[in-house]
């Protein structure tokens, strides 16, 4: 089998490099359409995102409320991880806001049920942890309730 490049093809099909076509059957101003397309995308990667970081899997829901209710959540989700990480970025320029956001999922809490109490006990704190509480302004959670 030989692959060739047909240079002539290439050479005309250079001037379309870099350009993508809208068609739409709106009143809409161009560049509005422009700026709605790009916001598509946006949504795109927030979908990708509650899939791969945030490990929301598939759930099964029968009822119209419960689907809802779910989806709700999921955006919730959504915003709020969106949220964390723009002030990750200004707060840690230098830094990866998902190896920040990994240090903190590895804060764990342990319940410990001794004489009809219950005691719970914070892991200690990796990474950038406490750094990344005190910049953002919020208290780092007791090591023992």
């Amino acid at each position: 089998m030989t692959v060739r490049v047909d240079e002539k093809k290439l050479k005309e099909e250079a001037i379309y490099d870099g350009k993508w076509v809208l068609v739409t059957n709106t009143d809409l101003d161009p560049k509005e359409v422009a700026l709605h397309y790009k916001g598509l995308s946006q949504v795109e990667q927030g979908f990708r995102e509650l899939k791969t970081n945030l490990e929301i899997g598939p759930m099964y829901h029968w009822t119209s409320k419960r689907i809802c209710s779910h989806v709700f959540i999921c955006y919730l989700a959504l915003l709020m991880n969106i949220t964390l990480t723009k002030k990750l970025k200004a707060a840690f320029p230098d830094d990866v806001p998902s190896d920040l956001l990994r240090d903190i999922a590895k804060m764990d809490v342990s319940a410990i049920h001794l004489n009809n109490k219950t005691i719970f006990s914070r892991s200690n704190l990796t990474g950038k942890t406490a750094e990344v509480f005190k910049k953002l302004g919020f208290k780092l959670p007791y090591k023992t309730l």
